[in-house]
């Protein structure tokens, strides 16, 4: 970080405040985010809680928890306070404290399965590709990655949680390469496919005025 009074001064020196903190867990930085009165930093295997303190030190910091760092740079997002992410094997969030999401175990074999030949789970070579984003309107966190059968090494998949109470999750298919909200007042969502185009959702009830396509999968059950 840099010196309080100069924010382009980020050699530490005995005039001012820069330095560099070398952290114990991971082997690289990740990411980070601001919340509600203190920082999440990520590395590949851990979080850190990072406080300002006003000390010579600037900042305090602790590990908040191992086993979770974040799997890709664009692989979290932040609602109301809270962070979610996803790391190599699961799916975390913070609300004072790491946790598991809820109901998580019901996709992580769909997800993160070691299967070679299961195609629709996740394809390590393109981790790297794993996005998040917060869908306001349906109160959903979801997570776009790229599937060991993707045709061009791009997200073709996603998987999301409905955070508003249930915990819900659903998995399904969507080419979309990177999106964000694109009206605050209606919360629309816009993504953008392989080839480049721009969609937008949420907006009428067909597919650029075709009819949507439609499947229901089940799984056993008494």
């Amino acid at each position: 970080w840099p010196d309080r009074d100069d924010i382009t001064a980020w050699t530490p020196s005995l005039g001012d405040d820069g330095n560099e903190r070398t952290l114990q867990h991971g082997s690289r930085l990740m990411g980070g985010i601001g919340l509600e009165g203190l920082s999440l930093v990520w590395t590949d295997t851990a979080c850190y809680v990072f406080q300002y303190d006003g000390s010579d030190l600037v900042y305090a910091d602790r590990i908040a928890g191992t086993g979770c760092g974040l799997v890709a740079q664009k692989a979290f997002c932040e609602v109301g306070g809270s962070a979610y992410w996803m790391s190599g094997r699961n799916f975390h969030r913070y609300q004072g404290g790491v946790s598991a999401i809820p109901n998580a175990d019901d996709v992580l074999a769909f997800v993160f399965s070691d299967d070679a030949t299961d195609t629709k789970s996740i394809d390590p070579n393109f981790v790297s590709k794993t996005w998040c984003e917060h869908d306001i309107k349906n109160g959903q966190v979801r997570w776009h990655y790229v599937s060991r059968e993707s045709p061009n090494g791009e997200p073709d998949r996603y998987v999301d949680v409905n955070i508003g109470g249930d915990w819900a999750w659903t998995v399904g298919t969507r080419d979309a390469t990177t999106g964000t909200i694109f009206r605050m007042q209606d919360s629309s969502v816009v993504t953008v496919d392989s080839d480049g185009v721009i969609q937008v959702h949420d907006e009428g009830h067909d597919l650029n005025g075709a009819a949507m396509e439609f499947f229901l999968t089940y799984g056993l059950y008494t």
